[in-house]
Formats: C-alpha cells, structure tokens, sequence
C-alpha cells in the first residue's frame, strides 16, 4: 500500500507500540494523527515524530465522532489503545476493573472501526489495522480478563475482515508479544 498522503489515526499513539507504529507510519510520509488522553506526552510524541495530535479516550463514542470530524476520510484506522488494568486473579477483579479493560481493549476498538467501516464501505478502499496481544492465543494464570479483552478483539478482527473483504476494505490483527512499553508498570507487575 502506498501511505504517502494516506490519512492515518494511530490510537494510543503517545507513546510504546502506538508511538512507534506512528513513527513508521509518519516516516512513510503518511499524514499521521495519534490519539490519547495524556495531552502531554501525547503533544510531546506528536511533535517528535511528525504526527498531529487529538486528545480522545478510546472509550468515547462522542471522542470518536471528533476524531473522524477532525481528520476526515481516514484511509487507515490503527486500534492500538488499550490497558492491562490489574494483572491479578480474577477473584481480585472489582467490576469496575473489569469493565475498563474490556472497554479500553475490546469495546473502544470496536467504536472506532464502525466508524471508520461505514466510510471506507461507501468509497470501497481502506484497512483497519488491530492490535491484539500475545494474551489473545495464550493462557496464563492473572491474565482471565486481559486475555479475553485481546482474543475477543483478534476473533472480532476475523469476523470484520469477512464482512468488509466484498467493500474492499482491509482488515488485520496484529499479535504482538513483550515490547518496550509502559504495559508491566501501569499493569503492577513490576514496580
């Protein structure tokens, strides 16, 4: 795919894996917009890399309808947002918990790709890009409501690439194992 003039939206793009996919993406001369609700780092990672910033939490539908206001026809929707919450056994899981990492890591990439589904299926072009977890094919003891957050979005991924695959719209998700993010420190894994 040839991204240089693309309209892209990268979420969680302040920083870790959202910041480098920006980065790359940016450096193929995309016109890159990363989205985030830290407007500090993410002003400071927009003007590092390029890209234009829009402060949005994934969990917004009214969020979302002012990201693709703001940008217009987005040619690629990267859902990189997400958190781990607490990485604790289930019986340790407040209700709270549980709704916002199932919110921030399933709920809020299905937001952004209705939106960006019903533009790109009426011009017949685009790609939605997930970004899903190693957690999403493995099991580990802590991990029951993470893991289910990242297997519920790659299992929606695949239902979403056959429903879009006839308005040729690409969809894919990305497995990504352990990488240099904030991901063991805001989820207390490590101090």
């Amino acid at each position: 795919m040839e991204l240089k003039g693309k309209k892209v939206v990268v979420t969680g793009g302040g920083s870790g894996y959202g910041k480098g996919i920006a980065a790359a993406l940016s450096a193929a001369g995309a016109e890159v917009w990363i989205t985030g609700r830290n407007r500090g780092k993410l002003e400071a990672g927009a003007r590092e890399i390029g890209a234009k910033a829009i402060v949005a939490d994934v969990t917004s539908g009214a969020d979302w309808d002012r990201v693709f206001k703001t940008v217009g026809d987005v040619d690629i929707l990267v859902n990189n947002a997400g958190v781990g919450g607490r990485i604790v056994p289930l019986a340790e899981q407040g209700d709270a918990d549980i709704a916002t990492v199932i919110a921030a890591n399933l709920t809020g990439a299905m937001m952004g790709a209705a939106r960006a589904a019903k533009a790109m299926s009426a011009r017949k072009s685009g790609m939605i890009v997930n970004i899903s977890s190693v957690c999403a094919i493995h099991a580990w003891p802590r991990w029951s409501v993470y893991t289910a957050a990242k297997a519920g979005l790659l299992k929606f991924s695949h239902a979403l690439h056959t429903e879009m695959r006839p308005f040729g719209v690409k969809v894919t998700c990305v497995i990504p194992s352990w990488g240099r993010t904030d991901f063991n420190r805001t989820a207390g894994i490590i101090g």
